[in-house]
């Protein structure tokens, strides 16, 4: 965040594992749990990620 300069409002992290949901919430930007089973998705939904989706498509109607 600090490297780039990047805006925690303007910033959305994308990930398919616990980790990248777990990063975005320490830095304290929205995130979206990409899954793509069951048992990633309770994964994902564990650390609490604004977003859930499992699918491209549901991930550009997010950031649009």
């Amino acid at each position: 965040m600090e490297k780039y300069k990047l805006n925690e409002k303007e910033t959305i992290m994308i990930g398919a594992r616990k980790y990248d949901i777990i990063g975005a919430n320490k830095n304290r930007i929205d995130s979206i749990g990409y899954y793509m089973d069951t048992e990633t998705r309770k994964s994902l939904e564990n650390e609490f990620p604004k977003y859930l989706c499992n699918s491209t498509e549901d991930i550009l109607r997010i950031v649009r």
